[in-house]
């Protein structure tokens, strides 16, 4: 076994002039993620679909990426919620030629999403996220499952644990993070209308708009809009695997962070496939991936993003499902290390 000094701790505390609304808030979200990912509360399922997932790295969590879901429109005046979280740690630290890359923290995230069925097979969808940056607590849990293992730990045990740096220094753009930021994300809507459905089959068109509401000059709001258009299908045969996927276009308003590097033209994709092995447990096995958000050599930029997630489903009810599952960085850098996931819906 490899010997190492031992690092010191640092904590990264809150910015201090945080209001006590916005501390009543993150509790409130703190306790709903872990209730969700303890199991410490019944919860129900409805609706089979793919997983809620968004790449959450620093720059490619600033686009309007829409997530998977069914390609089925609600009813007429019926509608569908989802609560989601999800908690990712990164940690990437890269230099070349004239660029230098730190990505090292942590990142909370909940969105609430809201669908309505207006009717003749369109809905529309909004969806609403609380981001926040910190220093987290999960790098020394990490530390020792790569120690325990043998796995190779990326140049963590150079830098304090749990610390929060989110710098980029290259020829066209930079910034430079150091502090925990919290606050509303940009602001989702995308009207969808199913072009084809039977018992076994669903096709749909979206166009969707992300409003650059969120914090500007951050990690949380990209400053300008996106717009984008998704088509989306599902299939279902005899046996009890569903399939879904996804395929689109995003233009992507200007990320002031990123200057002539941006890449403005984004193509996105995924695919998932869902497993009942009874009528109220499924397992889903997805895969999501996007093209690169600017012109770089530093993974989390230049790479092309391909995320590979695991979760399970659980029914006990008519109107309400509950997920939990985790998503991995398959092409490695593009997407935070590990992600952890919960999510609740009614349908």
């Amino acid at each position: 076994m490899r010997s190492r000094e031992p690092r010191r701790v640092h904590k990264t505390r809150g910015c201090k002039n945080e209001g006590q609304k916005l501390k009543k808030i993150e509790l409130i979200y703190s306790v709903l993620f872990f209730l969700v990912l303890n199991g410490s509360f019944t919860l129900v399922s409805a609706a089979d679909g793919p997983l809620y997932i968004k790449n959450q790295s620093a720059v490619s969590g600033m686009l309007g990426i829409p997530a998977q879901r069914e390609a089925r429109s609600p009813a007429e005046g019926t509608y569908a919620i989802v609560l989601h979280s999800n908690l990712s740690n990164d940690f990437v630290s890269k230099s070349r030629q004239e660029e230098e890359l730190i990505f090292d923290g942590e990142m909370h995230n909940l969105i609430v999403d809201l669908r309505v069925g207006l009717g003749s097979k369109w809905d529309i969808q909004i969806a609403l996220p609380w981001v926040r940056y910190s220093g987290g607590f999960m790098d020394s849990t990490i530390d020792n499952w790569h120690d325990l293992w043998g796995f190779p730990n990326g140049g963590r045990e150079l830098l304090p644990q749990d610390q929060v740096t989110y710098r980029y220094t290259g020829q066209n753009g930079s910034f430079n993070f150091s502090k925990g930021n919290s606050g509303f994300g940009d602001l989702s809507f995308v009207l969808s209308r199913a072009l084809y459905e039977d018992d076994r089959k669903a096709l749909s068109l979206g166009l969707g708009y992300k409003a650059a509401i969120g914090r500007k000059n951050t990690l949380i709001g990209s400053r300008n809009d996106d717009i984008f258009v998704v088509l989306r299908a599902q299939h279902s045969g005899s046996w009890p695997i569903k399939l879904f996927g996804q395929f689109g276009y995003l233009s992507a308003g200007n990320i002031a962070l990123l200057g002539r590097s941006q890449e403005q033209d984004i193509w996105f994709g995924g695919v998932s496939a869902s497993w009942a092995v009874t009528q109220s447990v499924a397992f889903i096995a997805q895969m999501d991936a996007h093209s690169a958000p600017a012109k770089s050599a530093m993974a989390p930029l230049g790479s092309t993003a391909i995320l590979g997630s695991l979760g399970a489903r659980w029914r006990f009810a008519r109107c309400w499902s509950a997920e939990i599952g985790f998503i991995e960085d398959l092409n490695v850098g593009s997407a935070p290390d590990i992600s952890f996931l919960a999510t609740l819906r009614y349908h």
